[in-house]
């Protein structure tokens, strides 16, 4: 690893560099940036050794919904990251210029009770949601179907008014798919959803079990 000074691509308050092999969002990740920011108030609890754990636990593999886009840097969060009885929040970037590249601007811990009522809030949209390591069964059906049609979306380049079109919904529902808030649907309703799209859809249930220790 090596420390890294600021500059025009790396975070001003500075960051360690790893060399990493990750795909997300179809991308394969060479380059880890880890901002020192969560040491401000978080070093207590939280460490670069966490933080690319979750990485390979919960980024790894997996696409996401657009988050917030600066210039060539697009903002993503994932919450909540459940890890030994506790709530995480990640925040990370990509950049569509440096498309090996992933940073990490922030990791924090959260009280459940708060994280359930920021993601239930109309004003805040934008947070990918984590499915728990003791998920059930129809839980991790639920969330492989949401990134199923998320992934259909990113390969067909699909505007979400299009996707919405359709399977016949909202595009406040079709965003909430995308974000993986499977407590809002049953599994017929996916099934259905994908249906629409892929007519030849098999669901296989993961049943892999994330390790729960460092």
């Amino acid at each position: 690893m090596n420390q890294i000074k600021p500059n025009l691509i790396y975070p001003p308050e500075g960051g360690v560099l790893y060399d990493c092999n990750y795909l997300i969002n179809g991308r394969s990740i060479k380059r880890l940036i880890i901002s020192n920011h969560y040491k401000q108030k978080h070093s207590k609890y939280m460490s670069d050794e966490k933080i690319i754990k979750f990485i390979a636990d919960y980024l790894d593999g997996e696409n996401f919904y657009n988050g917030e886009k600066k210039g060539p840097w697009e903002f993503f969060t994932l919450e909540p990251i459940f890890y030994e009885n506790k709530k995480y929040k990640l925040i990370w970037l990509l950049n569509e210029e440096i498309t090996d590249f992933l940073g990490v601007v922030n990791c924090c811990y959260k009280e459940l009770e708060k994280v359930c009522k920021e993601l239930s809030a109309p004003g805040y949209p934008r947070s990918n949601v984590a499915l728990p390591q003791d998920a059930s069964p129809l839980d991790r059906s639920k969330y492989s179907i949401c990134k199923r049609i998320l992934l259909y979306k990113q390969k067909n380049n699909l505007p979400v008014e299009e996707l919405a079109q359709k399977i016949n919904l909202t595009i406040p529902e079709v965003e909430d798919i995308l974000f993986a808030r499977i407590n809002r649907f049953t599994l017929d309703r996916l099934v259905s959803y994908v249906a629409n799209l892929l007519p030849i859809f098999e669901l296989q249930i993961n049943e892999r079990r994330r390790e729960n220790s460092l």
